[in-house]
């Protein structure tokens, strides 16, 4: 290899190194933003007790959810606000009439001027099986994506986050209540599990772009300087 196509190499890995620093950080914000809420039940003979617990959660200024769940086979009865987000104000349907807790759909918007970035148990739900349940019933929340879940960032300006939201599936069979979710709550990922496959996968890009310009050059170079 000629000393000017061995610089032109050196020049090409390194735009390579640079574009690694431009898109690791992308990819890391990426894989970092989407914060989880998990859902953990556990069931007495008369109560469906499931905490929602949020993972991940890198700041929120406010949100917006609705409960969505099985009506002909739960009904909610009760609730207790958690210690994520108690920075929030926590507005939620108004009980006080006489359908109570049961008023569907049922609302839960946290409000604030700041970020709370805490983790761990937002809520506390209880439900009662309607009349004689059978089958499997859900429990999950709903959100208009791109809209009702907001941060504030570093320059003071009001931005948007998505949600990766869990569904509980209740399901009534011989006299017991048996209850999954769709995510496991313990091994659900945590926010940095990622960062090595976007690193790899980083580095994999810019070396291969590397190589998609230097290669075909020094075959060039091996083929035109044959005797």
């Amino acid at each position: 290899m000629t000393t000017a196509l061995r610089t032109f190499a050196i020049a090409i890995a390194l735009v390579a190194v640079l574009l690694c620093g431009l898109i690791l950080p992308a990819g890391m914000a990426l894989a970092d933003s989407t914060p989880i809420i998990l859902l953990s039940g556990k069931t007495t003979e008369d109560d469906i007790t499931v905490d929602v617990i949020l993972r991940g959660n890198e700041g929120i200024s406010s949100m917006l959810l609705s409960l969505e769940y099985d009506r002909e086979r739960l009904v909610l009865v009760g609730l207790e606000q958690g210690d994520a987000l108690a920075t929030l104000d926590l507005v939620t349907t108004n009980v006080e009439g006489p359908d109570g807790y049961a008023v569907y759909p049922f609302l839960f918007s946290w409000m604030g001027d700041a970020n709370d970035k805490t983790n761990g148990t937002m809520l506390t739900l209880h439900f009662a099986p309607v009349g004689n349940a059978q089958g499997e019933a859900y429990v999950t929340f709903g959100y208009t994506r791109d809209r009702d879940v907001n941060y504030i960032d570093d320059a003071g300006e009001l931005r948007t986050r998505n949600l990766m939201v869990d569904t509980l599936h209740v399901n009534f069979a011989d006299e017991a209540t048996t209850i999954a979710n769709e995510i496991e709550v313990d091994d659900a990922p945590a926010k940095s599990d990622n960062v090595g496959l976007v690193v790899g996968l980083t580095v994999g890009v810019a070396a291969v772009m590397a190589l998609a310009v230097v290669l075909p050059l020094v075959w060039r170079k091996k083929h035109f300087s044959r005797p």
